[in-house]
């Protein structure tokens, strides 16, 4: 046991001593010519850069739903990027304005698409748990890039549609539309998770809640600015809240993970071994029909919930979305012709087994 906390202790150390001389490094590289930067923005980048140490040191000690933690730690990088800003333009550090604002611009767009990426992963890495990480990626992927290129596809391909007009406003809409795609994969998540009895790996459903809180603080902060309003000092202190959220969580799982406990229970969750135990048959009416009625009831709320948040979320995708509601009618029809292709696939696959099974007869 003191050998374990001994062990601990040691990697919190070296990750506190790598983030310290991060913190010195931020505050030294301040004398140089820079935009002004508030104190809690500065913190905010420094809190930025210990959850994307403490996700990868997660990553590496995680066996089972470890590439969440590696896309917490992407996702995390690419805001600390943006330190970077202030060292950029005509009257300081390095490049131009305009520079600046090309940097500022595709940094957002990269963290928007991020963002969408480490949310949606978690459902599809909770649904497909057997499969392997490239399909899951390959999945993902193609939920969150299409969907990105239409909402940026005019920054994509054009770096001077930025300054044409009253363009630039219209990115906060697209980070908007992005966040609402996040919610509903959250708010499925959500419901697949009271559906349906699969194994999690510890925390991440405070993950979860903590990305909740991310998109509120951050769609808040992209509505100002589609408004063109001067952003809430109360934004800022939310937001050092929720990352101290999530360096609280983050740590507390890589304590957990480090012990004998932890390591064996998040193995029993995933162990497929089939325990030699003789079940008795349901025999009375409670266990039949009472017991699973009341589970019913008690999660009933909860689907409720998640289904009216993927509701809500789902419109103002949409709304966001480019055309808007105009574009609903054509979603729909691609929709229906899923289920059928998928319908079609469930006959073909029914038939083939039929087909085999009546070969093996004849035989």
């Amino acid at each position: 046991m003191i050998r374990i906390k001994s062990q601990i202790g040691n990697q919190l150390l070296a990750l506190f001593n790598i983030w310290m001389a991060f913190v010195v490094l931020s505050i030294v590289a301040l004398i140089f010519p820079h935009w002004k930067i508030s104190f809690i923005a500065l913190i905010n980048y420094n809190l930025y850069f210990l959850i994307a140490l403490m996700a990868i040191a997660v990553f590496f000690k995680e066996r089972h739903n470890k590439y969440i933690f590696i896309n917490i730690a992407i996702f995390s990088f690419s805001y600390v990027l943006g330190f970077l800003t202030i060292f950029l333009g005509e009257d300081y550090s390095i490049g131009n304005n305009y520079f600046q604002y090309y940097f500022w611009t595709y940094r957002k767009i990269f963290t928007s698409i991020i963002t969408c990426i480490t949310i949606i992963y978690i459902p599809v890495d909770y649904l497909y748990h057997e499969k392997k990480a490239k399909s899951k990626y390959l999945l993902t992927l193609l939920i969150t890039l299409p969907i990105s290129f239409v909402y940026y596809k005019n920054f994509f391909l054009s770096y001077k549609y930025l300054f044409e007009g009253e363009n630039y406003y219209q990115i906060f809409s697209g980070f908007l539309g992005m966040n609402f795609l996040a919610l509903f994969f959250i708010a499925l998540y959500g419901y697949i998770f009271f559906k349906f009895d699969k194994p999690i790996s510890g925390y991440v459903n405070l993950i979860i809640f903590g990305f909740l809180i991310f998109l509120a603080i951050d769609s808040v902060d992209n509505l100002f600015n589609y408004m063109r309003k001067p952003l809430p000092d109360l934004s800022h202190v939310l937001l050092i809240g929720n990352l101290i959220l999530f360096v609280l969580i983050l740590a507390h799982n890589l304590i957990y993970l480090n012990t004998e406990f932890g390591k064996f229970y998040e193995d029993f969750k995933f162990s497929k071994l089939q325990l030699n135990i003789k079940l008795l048959k349901k025999r009375t009416v409670i266990d039949k029909w009472i017991i699973p009625l009341q589970g019913y009831v008690l999660y009933s709320p909860f689907r409720i919930f998640f289904l009216l948040l993927m509701l809500i979320s789902l419109s103002f995708f949409l709304y966001f979305y480019p055309y808007g509601y105009t574009k609903l009618s054509f979603l729909i029809l691609i929709l229906l012709l899923i289920m059928l292709l998928f319908y079609l696939n469930l006959l073909v696959k029914k038939r083939t087994k039929l087909e085999v099974a009546n070969t093996k007869i004849s035989k």
